[in-house]
């Protein structure tokens, strides 16, 4: 009777477990599916694709078998084969990579500006990386636009005919032109 108990015992928590992983494995695979930014895991050694979620496909102008199975390289999503040579060597000097500004190239050929974050992983027993895109485009634009202001703002203000002044919440002078 002991036996029979000890066995129903391991039984079950074999079960929990499984059970475990297996809730595990679907809320990982929702998570990836759904996740705003684009997610790829490739395999490491010859950035063969194994997953992509759809806003990776979609981003980058891709059908899912045009990537499953294909390496980075013969897709031509670097804009230089070196460009991979050197990423993946900065990855295996900092064990991982975070916010590392990146450009690619889409199907139609554009060069799309991105920020990477890259974690090494092993899946059935392959080194493989997990890697997560954010697209700066909208960032860069903001930032030139922003720029181009504040340089049409100095010089409007620094070559005016007549005398100008910015000042402070407490009525002190911040900066006066030379007028």
């Amino acid at each position: 009777l002991t036996l029979m108990a000890h066995w129903i015992s391991r039984e079950m928590d074999r079960r929990s477990a499984e059970q475990a992983l297996r809730e595990s494995r679907e809320f990982f695979a929702l998570a990836f599916r759904v996740s705003p930014h684009p997610l790829i895991i490739t395999e490491w050694e010859t950035g063969r694709c194994l997953e992509a979620n759809d806003i990776a496909l979609r981003s980058f102008g891709f059908a899912r078998e045009e990537v499953i199975g294909h390496t980075t390289v013969s897709l031509g999503l670097w804009p230089t084969p070196e460009d991979r040579t050197r990423f993946l060597a900065r990855l295996a000097q900092e064990g991982h990579l975070r916010d590392m500004e990146l450009c690619f190239r889409s199907k139609s050929g554009d060069i799309l500006p991105y920020r990477v974050s890259c974690e090494p992983l092993t899946l059935r027993g392959i080194r493989c990386l997990l890697t997560v895109g954010q697209d700066i485009r909208e960032q860069q634009r903001a930032e030139t636009a922003l720029r181009d202001s504040e340089e049409r703002f100095r010089h409007l203000f620094e070559d005016a005919p007549v005398g100008m002044c910015i000042v402070g919440p407490n009525c002190t002078i911040r900066k006066a032109n030379p007028a």
